[in-house]
């Protein structure tokens, strides 16, 4: 009954991840990047996105708020996840 919608929003999330993006990253002008700014790839950005879920979902979404905390916190803004997996969250303006 859910494959209809199930599909696309899969095919979507795949294509918006070889960009560096998660769909609502994409939606709001958001790529994760290499610290050297160079562009993340498909594999670089499922790993990011599973590492995310994994922390957060070890940590019984205690991840989410040792996330935010280290947003606020740091100088680079950069949260654990970016930390462990060597990203940056960059804004691009559409035009």
């Amino acid at each position: 009954m859910f494959w209809p919608l199930v599909f696309p929003y899969l095919a979507w999330w795949l294509f918006v991840l070889a960009r560096g993006q998660t769909p609502g990253k994409q939606l709001t002008g958001i790529f994760a990047v290499r610290r050297d700014a160079s562009r993340f790839g498909w594999g670089r950005m499922f790993i990011r996105e599973n590492f995310k879920l994994l922390f957060w979902t070890l940590t019984l979404g205690l991840g989410n708020f040792a996330d935010s905390a280290a947003i606020l916190l740091r100088k680079d803004r950069r949260s654990v996840t970016d930390l462990v997996t060597g990203s940056v969250l960059v804004y691009v303006p559409s035009n």
